[in-house]
């Protein structure tokens, strides 16, 4: 059957980008693509030192944090084939303590120093030493690159190479990462240089009798369990209902082969299990493309295919993944990213973390060997696939790590949208109350301005009715001279001949009569009459003649002189005419009860209009008598002030209001040398 691709595709995912390889360090691991300039600058210096001659350039190992979570290796297998890696090791010669005092590390890999896994290992030796020595160590890194130079032949000439270096600078404790490299050391203890603490690291202890390494041997066991990574494919296809193990055909792919037959055997859970080992990778993926999402498909390594050709193991999983019609899954962290779902993994920055720390504490003397620890294991997912078989992640197992997860927009910003509609809700809510309040405030003002424009209303008729005299005489002044030119006419109707001429002239003096008691009329009523404010341009020395008018006679009956002093020019103004007449009405009347007490020789009213200097009109008006309170003064236009004995307060409180309506000013001017001056300053027109 041709080959066709699966559901979809993780090729070019990105991401972790390591695959585990064992030989040293019980794995293999693909290079992140970031550090791509840091492996060729390591390459091309060991390219020169095998033309040199030399065996490996001993190679400090520079920690650095990973910035993406990272598994752990799985356990070495006796002959793990070798993995090429694109990442440069740290630089063994960067910030190397001089001191004779330093602590001694020597660190020996069984594999290359390209190896992603060697470096990430050497990244945690770094941490963990660290932590527990500081500054005070210098660190030593060698290579075995066994996996490629394993005659012993060029074993021995790599020893003698190391043996040349470390004669004179024995290290204090030696960490060898690996089955290999631990074999290498153990081979070796009879050297002087190689007889001090050893510390094994990424070493699977099924391999190793441990009881047999002696005093002075310890080290942290990576434990790898197959069945734990599928369990964990398991609880995330609860519907499956196969699955197939694929291994290469290299002498460490079939140890993984033979491992996962004694876990799973023909049967697991149920679910039979079948074998797919050594196959040729064209048929691997002919396999794969016809599976579905009822299969579980673990890759476990595959450095080498039937016909002799060599992978990477990570990019061969990435290549069967990206044909798969079911989810795959592998067993080193360097997987995850790159095509697998899954798996219950190691982290290679943990083994070298925990041997760090351990060879920190051997070498202060915190510890004591024999100590034997073990890393532990970390479920990892990667949401990618799980999105790209439709796997919901609420299956994913509680304590699992969720990695490239990237939620929907809604998920992403739930707690910022949270916050913004919680912060719209309260706008909303600030808002709909801040409408009600100023509806409400609005219905309030209203509400005052009726009670007010009805009580300046009732002072203006009350003030009217204080006037009812003085206004009754106005009005009986054009009746009686009505009255006198009637009968005069009446006289005249009764000569013979009729003198026409002054017949007319009593007519005239008749109607100049009624058109005067007309206009007094006219006053009163508009200043009784209720209504809506209006302004509208008006002149203020028409509104004073008009106000005069109807206190003519009040002033006579008071014995008061009185002059007026209008502008040359008409002095206009925006206003109400009966509310600026009130306005007067109250001063005069004020001003009258205020020469009460004030011989009538002395008693004098001015009312005065004054064009200002800042474009604004004043009329004022002032009296002879004994002058406001000094210590009423500053309150005097407040409601309930009064200097006389039975005033209510209420006549310069309601000047005041209507003052303010008019967007005007009016207050007592204090430099008056006697009696009292009152002013209202109005805009002009």
């Amino acid at each position: 059957m041709g080959r066709s691709r699966g559901t979809g595709s993780t090729k070019g995912l990105g991401g972790r980008g390591r695959v585990a390889a064992a030989l040293g360090v019980t794995g293999c691991h693909g290079a992140p693509a970031g550090l791509l300039a840091r492996a060729m600058v390591m390459l091309l210096l060991g390219l020169a030192l095998w033309l040199a001659g030399a065996a490996f350039v001993a190679v400090e190992a520079q920690a650095q944090p990973q910035a993406q979570p990272q598994s752990e290796a799985e356990p070495l297998a006796d002959e793990p084939p070798g993995d090429f890696a694109a990442e440069s090791p740290p630089d063994p010669t960067k910030d190397r303590p001089a001191s004779d005092d330093a602590i001694r590390i020597l660190a020996i890999f069984g594999e290359d120093s390209l190896l992603p896994a060697n470096i990430i290992v050497a990244e945690g030796l770094q941490d963990g030493l660290a932590e527990t020595i500081g500054s005070q160590v210098e660190l030593f890194a060698e290579y075995l690159d066994i996996s490629r130079f394993s005659d012993a032949e060029s074993q021995q000439r790599i020893f003698t190479a190391m043996a040349a270096k470390y004669d004179n600078r024995e290290p204090d404790v030696l960490v060898a990462f690996g089955t290999l490299a631990l074999q290498f050391v153990l081979d070796h203890r009879n050297e002087a240089w190689l007889d001090g603490p050893v510390i094994f690291g990424a070493t699977n202890p099924e391999t190793e009798n441990m009881t047999l390494l002696g005093d002075q041997v310890g080290g942290v066991s990576s434990v790898f369990e197959v069945s734990a990574t599928i369990d964990l494919a398991r609880a995330l296809q609860p519907q499956a209902k196969r699955i197939h193990v694929i291994s290469g055909a290299a002498n460490f792919d079939r140890a993984w082969d033979r491992k996962a037959r004694a876990v799973l055997g023909t049967s697991y859970h149920g679910l039979p299990v079948t074998y797919v080992t050594a196959r040729p990778m064209e048929e691997i993926l002919d396999t794969v493309a016809d599976l579905d999402s009822e299969a579980i498909v673990l890759v476990t390594t595959i450095f080498a295919g039937p016909d002799g050709k060599v992978f990477v193991p990570k990019e061969a999983l990435a290549t069967i993944s990206e044909f798969s019609g079911a989810p795959v899954y592998g067993l080193y962290d360097t997987m995850i990213g790159d095509g697998a779902t899954g798996g219950v993994v190691h982290t290679f920055h943990g083994m070298g973390l925990a041997a760090g720390q351990l060879a920190g504490d051997v070498a202060t003397g915190k510890v004591k060997l024999p100590q034997f620890l073990e890393t532990p294991r970390s479920p990892l997912v990667d949401w990618r696939q799980l999105d790209r078989f439709g796997i919901d992640k609420a299956r994913v197992p509680e304590g699992a790590q969720l990695l490239y997860y990237d939620p929907g927009f809604l998920e992403r910003y739930r707690i910022e949208i949270g916050i913004a509609l919680a912060v719209i809700l309260a706008q909303s809510i600030t808002i709909t109350a801040l409408i009600i309040q100023e509806k409400r405030r609005k219905i309030l003002a209203e509400a005052h301005m009726r009670d007010r424009m009805e009580l300046i209303h009732l002072a203006r008729a009350t003030q009217l009715g204080e006037l009812s005299g003085a206004l009754a005489h106005e009005l009986n002044q054009p009746l009686a001279s009505i009255l006198a030119n009637a009968e005069a006419g009446c006289r005249l109707l009764d000569r013979s001949p009729l003198d026409i001429a002054e017949m007319g002239g009593v007519m005239q003096d008749i109607i100049e009569a009624d058109m005067r008691a007309a206009e007094i009329i006219r006053q009163l009523r508009s200043l009784m009459a209720r209504g809506d404010i209006t302004l509208e341009p008006l002149d203020l020395n028409t509104v004073v003649s008009a106000t005069l008018a109807l206190v003519r006679s009040e002033l006579t009956n008071r014995q008061t002189r009185f002059e007026v002093r209008p502008t040359a020019r008409p002095a206009m103004v925006l206003g109400n005419r009966p509310q600026l007449q009130q306005v007067l009405l109250n001063l005069v009347t004020n001003a009258l009860d205020a020469m009460d007490s004030v011989d009538p020789s002395q008693r004098s009213l001015v009312i005065e209009v004054i064009a200002r200097d800042d474009g604004r009109y004043e009329m004022a008006v002032i009296d002879s008598g004994r002058g406001f309170p000094e210590t009423l003064a500053p309150e005097a236009f407040r409601p309930f002030v009064s200097s006389k004995a039975a005033g209510l307060g209420l006549g310069l409180s309601i000047c005041r209001t209507i003052a303010t309506a008019h967007d005007g000013v009016i207050d007592l001017d204090r430099g008056c040398p006697t009696g009292t001056r009152v002013a209202l300053i109005l805009r002009a027109a």
